[in-house]
């Protein structure tokens, strides 16, 4: 499997508790890791990229090559209880949807161009103060690491726990 990181170079810092944020993009990243796992190793790719946007929201997209979302499914995918997975509880996208709406932001699925998902996020760049410095201590987190890719060497746990958002 391959893991395909491309920051932006030099985004804002969002205001984010930063275990919940690596709590979403790992729910993601699994959900991705899942609905590829009908496809051969060589062939399994996740893109997660970060861009800013003019309306001072920073989006962080978690592409997978996999078969996508149903059309069907798609209207549900958020909902509590909703799952296609045969051990599924239908919590995961609920909860890191209800995370990325308390950090004022939102989270939503569509098809990828060249098939696969799209989960998309933002997250509201956080507004500076006079002569302040950030700090990440407190919960502000950059988005600008540089580009990268990883094989599936490591788990997802270990690579979302190097990513900052």
């Amino acid at each position: 499997m391959q893991m395909v990181f491309r920051p932006e170079d030099h985004l804002p810092l969002v205001s984010a508790d930063p275990i919940q944020i690596t709590q979403v993009l790992l729910n993601l990243v699994l959900n991705a890791i899942q609905a590829m796992s009908d496809l051969n190793d060589g062939e399994r790719k996740i893109t997660i990229e970060t861009r800013s946007q003019e309306n001072g929201l920073i989006e962080v997209s978690v592409t997978d090559n996999g078969p996508g979302v149903a059309p069907d499914v798609q209207p549900r995918i958020f909902e509590q209880f909703f799952t296609t997975k045969p051990q599924g509880l239908g919590m995961g996208l609920s909860i890191s949807k209800s995370i990325i709406e308390a950090h004022g932001g939102q989270l939503w699925c569509n098809d990828g161009a060249n098939g696969g998902a799209v989960f998309r996020m933002t997250l509201p760049i956080r507004r500076a103060q006079p002569a302040e410095v950030a700090d990440h201590a407190n919960g502000e987190m950059a988005a600008d690491a540089a580009p990268s890719v990883h094989d599936s060497g490591q788990s997802p746990s270990e690579v979302a726990g190097r990513t900052s958002v």
